[in-house]
């Protein structure tokens, strides 16, 4: 319940940044996912008996599965920046 309470905040919380007048607010929240993908991609630990195709779909997939909210949040940003325009 209160998982869902947070994923609510947040989401209320972009939509609101989102439509201020300038155009940095709304990107906040996305770039502090995307930073927070990269670190924790940095954070990997690869152990010496991984092949290089093993580490790379390890980080890949990794980077890719922790950009998931990062790709929504910007969604809902160019989403309230289309409907501020019209």
């Amino acid at each position: 319940m209160s998982l869902v309470l947070f994923l609510l905040l947040i989401i209320w919380l972009q939509m609101y940044l989102s439509k201020s007048e300038s155009t940095w607010p709304g990107l906040i929240m996305p770039f502090i996912s995307f930073l927070f993908s990269i670190f924790f991609v940095m954070g990997l630990v690869v152990f010496p008996e991984q092949t290089r195709w093993q580490i790379f779909l390890q980080t890949s997939s990794t980077f890719l599965l922790l950009n998931a909210p990062t790709l929504i949040l910007l969604t809902i940003y160019a989403a309230a920046r289309k409907r501020q325009t019209i």
